[in-house]
């Protein structure tokens, strides 16, 4: 089905020179949701709200580096681009919003909410259970823990959110985005924190207490229409009433595609560039083959694979790979390495390691958490 958006429902987008500063890119941002970096008056990229927190100090910043260097190429959108490749572009690049083209001129941006309303008026969703699709098992920190442990916490994990308990008991979530908005702590350097919210103030102070959430059992579309109405990207998933997991639009983006690559036996790889598009074709085929003798040996059924390719350094690479397991949930795995081949390889090794242990390590959490089974404390 092609995405032939309305043009109401497009956001409005400015564009702005590849040199411009990031402290004049987040003011811009304050009134469209997505700038058009724009070089010698050509497309250069996008740039969103999020990739101006994630990269942007907010402690003692300068805000004098250029945009530039956080702007994602995308491809842009126009009515010949399907539904399932746009949420593949939205899976790709992590953005929330991605450049709409018509007659050769981007006129706005489709937000991940717009996409999500289509599919639900679509139903590419319909027969697809929330349970299949979360990640699982829920990261949790104590509400007594510190500012500066969840944003290590979340670091190591490359996750934006926890669970937050107290007392044992759910008492909300704490997001990266929170963190950094509202300037509590240096994205770049934890110990400079603004001193008026230290980073050992606990993480009970900017736990979020308003918090969606939908069981497992539900299905995608419930979750979807859930996300719309609050206006939420994530929402906690819940067994028995005791949170289990999380779904975020983009676990709902990259079940879709999953779903539709079958031909390539559920294998979805991105991030290959000029560097490493000669081991396209091995990584994928190394991939299927590690799904085929997990299945055959661990009797578990995969349903799809997903890997992101990220280049840090000139050959550093970090990869971050989803195993989804069905009703069993979803797994992260993430490893990085000098070069791309040492990366890949620590990977492998990982998602082995781990569904090879999955029941293993489902005993030992229930075990350690007793009653409160389903997520698990971060250290």
């Amino acid at each position: 089905m092609a995405g032939d958006f309305p043009r109401e429902l497009l956001s409005k987008v400015s564009f702005i020179d590849y040199k411009t500063s990031m402290r004049e890119a987040k003011e811009i941002l304050k009134k469209v949701p997505v700038l058009v970096v724009k070089k010698d008056g050509n497309y250069y990229g996008i740039v969103d709200r999020r990739a101006v927190y994630r990269h942007m100090p907010f402690a003692n910043m300068s805000g004098s580096e250029k945009v530039h260097k956080i702007a994602v190429h995308v491809p842009k959108i126009t009515y010949a681009t399907t539904l399932n490749d746009t949420a593949y572009y939205f899976c790709k690049s992590g953005l929330k919003a991605l450049p709409y083209e018509e007659d050769g001129k981007i006129i706005g941006a489709i937000e991940r909410p717009v996409l999500l309303k289509i599919m639900l008026s679509t139903k590419v969703l319909d027969g697809m259970r929330v349970g299949d699709h979360a990640t699982t098992p829920a990261l949790a920190i104590e509400s007594t823990a510190s500012i500066s442990q969840a944003i290590s916490a979340m670091r190591s994990h490359k996750i934006h959110r926890l669970l937050v308990m107290k007392n044992e008991k759910f008492d909300g979530i704490v997001t990266n985005k929170d963190i950094h908005v509202n300037g509590i702590m240096n994205a770049r350097n934890p110990e400079k924190s603004d001193p008026r919210n230290p980073a050992g103030a606990e993480v009970a102070s900017v736990t979020e207490r308003n918090v969606a959430s939908i069981d497992s059992n539900a299905m995608l579309p419930d979750a979807a229409r859930i996300m719309i109405e609050r206006g939420v990207s994530s929402l906690v998933v819940l067994s028995k009433h005791k949170p289990t997991g999380i779904i975020t639009m983009r676990d709902i983006f990259e079940g879709v595609v999953g779903a539709r690559k079958i031909d390539e036996r559920n294998v979805f790889v991105t991030g290959f560039d000029e560097t490493t598009y000669q081991f396209e074709d091995s990584v994928k085929e190394e991939l299927k083959s590690l799904m085929e003798r997990l299945e055959r040996m661990h009797k578990v059924d995969i349903g799809y694979i997903t890997m992101r390719i990220k280049r840090v350094k000139l050959k550093s690479y970090e990869l971050h790979a989803r195993i989804s397991l069905g009703k069993k949930g979803m797994i992260n795995v993430h490893s990085s390495g000098n070069s791309f081949h040492d990366a890949f390889s620590e990977l492998m090794k990982k998602m082995k390691d781990i569904v090879s242990r999955q029941k293993e390590i489902a005993v030992s959490s229930k075990k350690r958490l007793e009653s409160r089974s389903g997520f698990a404390y971060v250290e």
